[in-house]
């Protein structure tokens, strides 16, 4: 087993990623959390002891910065986004002639989402692609005289679960031994 002070180690660094999703350039791409979950827990009690167990596990939302340079308007395509997926203004919206609701299977441009990281070849180390994600906030930033820095966009994403695929192929499914099949 190689160790840290061996040539042919090159470890994952956090500034090797891309997400890729449609109408979202990378290079305006700032940061992104990875995917994560928590597992809950059930309790049992017994005397002066509680023993505890494993319970379900909820996929934790993703959040993400875009940098808005104006051109692309980052801002106005996750909006457009929002608004593709059924959000109608209430000044826009005419319940008797067209009702509306948003619904995650319209937010189309985000189901082909992935999130890879890079080696130092390029090559790509690892990959998570997320199901059924649906924009849950959107947080443009505050607006300072004093501030000079490029405006950002926080984007919240929750989804239904992620699946990570590591470069030798093999999904890493926590809790299942994928060497037992």
């Amino acid at each position: 087993m190689a160790k840290w002070w061996d040539n042919s180690i090159a470890p994952k660094r956090n500034f090797k990623w891309r997400m890729v999703v449609d109408g979202i350039p990378a290079w305006v791409l700032k940061t992104c959390q990875q995917p994560r979950f928590e597992s809950g827990e059930g309790t049992a009690v017994f005397l002066n002891h509680t023993f505890k167990y494993p319970g379900r596990q909820t996929w934790q939302d993703i959040e993400f910065t875009l940098q808005d340079p104006g051109d692309p308007d980052m801002a106005g395509r996750i909006l457009m986004m929002i608004y593709n997926a059924g959000y109608v203004l209430p000044s826009f919206q005419d319940p008797d002639l067209h009702p509306s609701t948003v619904c995650r299977k319209r937010f189309d441009k985000l189901q082909d989402m992935e999130l890879e990281q890079f080696g130092c070849e390029n090559e790509i180390l690892g990959s998570w692609k997320v199901y059924n994600p649906w924009i849950k906030n959107y947080t443009p930033s505050d607006l300072d005289y004093e501030n000079e820095e490029v405006s950002n966009v926080v984007v919240t994403l929750t989804y239904d679960f992620a699946e990570y695929s590591s470069r030798s192929g093999k999904l890493a499914v926590p809790g299942l031994d994928l060497e037992q099949f």
